[in-house]
């Protein structure tokens, strides 16, 4: 997750500088996107993303967030809720939405190598709790390490706390906004010293770690970091998922139950949207060649807790979200794994493993 966006001290009164060192802490147990570096390589390799953000009645939503995968780019819709994101890597991604006072969204977004423009259609919110994160932190003087009693600390200009006689505060239920949040800490005693910056907010339930220090002196911002661990089921260490998403192919898909809760699906079209199958193929009818593609409204054939059950509409019938353990989406037989090879896998392939299927 993008946390923090670093720039240039500004000088502050006579001789006044802070430093702040911020974590944010994901309140679940996984991660679904890393902050990578991207290679100035695939500048070149970019397409332009549109769509737009409605509430339940179809109404649009204006100034809603929407970003890829920890936060760039990001952009927010206009009046009539649409949205242009820029610059997005052709690779595939996490398609998020965000908007206070609805509950947040996301969706598997994938762009193809030679595909320049691609328009996602309309997404519903609904409605929801306002965003808050649980703020924590200390402000010590550099000097000597000693805390400061009485520091205050301002998110989007409120006060939302004091440090005790320890230089702690800790606030659970904190009001913050989707998106970058500016943070701003000075103490009483430091009258030409303080720190402003910005965190960023892309999840519900973030815990953000703020650890200050105020002197006169000038002081580097350090790096930031996220940690977080992922829990494996047993069923699916058993059946090789993990080693399989491990050795993901091009144009593969996995998603743990993890992975799908944050998605927040309501059914078996949100969980596969953006996924799309297709190859090229010919075929001979009367001695002419036509050309033709597997496409969106392709029969990917399925497997369910390993058993071949036919089609990609028979999961849609008979499998809830809320009941699978993990999902592995082949959209093609380059590196498809030789147990779900099968007659027809070149349109495509859905292995979806259920939480009583890897008991």
């Amino acid at each position: 997750m993008h946390l923090l966006r670093s720039r240039p001290r500004e000088r502050l009164g006579v001789a006044g500088w802070a430093n702040l060192e911020v974590t944010v802490r994901l309140a679940s147990s996984f991660v679904i996107a890393s902050l990578l570096c991207v290679p100035r390589a695939l500048y070149g390799q970019e397409a332009t993303v549109t769509g737009v953000v409605m509430d339940t009645l179809r109404s649009p939503i204006a100034g809603a967030l929407v970003f890829v995968d920890d936060g760039l780019p990001f952009t927010r819709t206009d009046s009539l809720g649409m949205f242009r994101l820029e610059a997005v890597t052709r690779a595939t991604h996490r398609l998020n939405y965000r908007n206070a006072g609805y509950a947040p969204r996301a969706f598997t977004l994938q762009l193809q190598p030679d595909e320049r423009i691609l328009d996602v259609g309309s997404v519903v919110l609904r409605r929801g709790a306002d965003p808050t994160a649980t703020l924590t932190g200390t402000v010590v003087e550099q000097v000597g390490g000693q805390p400061l009693f009485g520091a205050v600390i301002e998110v989007n200009g409120a006060v939302i706390a004091e440090t005790d006689s320890l230089g702690a505060f800790s606030v659970s239920g904190a009001p913050i906004l989707w998106g970058p949040n500016a943070v701003r800490v000075t103490h009483r005693a430091f009258t030409d010293a303080q720190t402003v910056d910005e965190f960023w907010i892309g999840g519900p339930n973030e815990t953000v770690d703020l650890s200050v220090t105020l002197d006169v002196a000038v002081l580097a911002l350090p790096a930031v970091s996220v940690e977080a661990t992922s829990a494996r089921l047993p069923g699916l260490v058993a059946r090789g998922f993990y080693e399989r998403m491990e050795k993901t192919p091009s144009g593969a898909v996995f998603w743990t139950a993890d992975d799908i809760a944050a998605r927040d699906v309501d059914d078996w079209d949100d969980l596969m949207r953006g996924i799309r199958f297709g190859r090229p193929r010919a075929a001979t009818t009367f001695g002419r060649v036509l050309t033709g593609v597997c496409g969106v409204d392709a029969e990917a054939i399925a497997f369910l807790d390993g058993a071949h059950i036919g089609y990609v509409s028979a999961l849609a019938r008979s499998v809830r979200p809320d009941t699978i353990a993990g999902v592995e989406v082949y959209q093609g037989v380059a590196g498809l794994p030789i147990e779900f090879n099968l007659h027809g896998a070149d349109c495509g392939v859905v292995v979806v493993w259920t939480f009583s299927g890897t008991r």
